[in-house]
C-alpha cells in the first residue's frame, strides 16, 4: 500500500499493541508493516503477554511521553 503525501508529517509515530490481545488482532503490525515498506520512521513493539488492557495501554503512553 503507498500512503498519500501530506504537508505536515508527524514528529514521532509509536504503535504497540500487546501479544496476547484479541480486539486489535494483529491490526498494528499491519500499519507497522505499511510504514515499513514505504519507508516512514516509526517505532513498533509487542508487549508480551499483554491483552487489550491498561498495562500496555500506559507502557504506549511512557514511550511516547518520553521520546517526545
Amino acid at each position: 500500500m503507498k500512503l498519500t503525501k501530506h504537508s505536515r508529517k508527524p514528529k514521532l509515530i509509536l504503535l504497540c499493541s500487546g501479544t496476547s490481545d484479541s480486539t486489535v488482532g494483529d491490526i498494528p503490525e499491519g500499519y507497522h508493516n505499511i510504514l515499513t515498506e514505504n519507508r516512514e520512521d516509526h517505532i513498533w513493539y509487542l508487549y508480551t503477554d499483554g491483552s487489550h488492557s491498561y498495562e500496555v495501554w500506559l507502557s504506549g503512553l511512557i514511550n511516547l511521553l518520553l521520546r517526545m
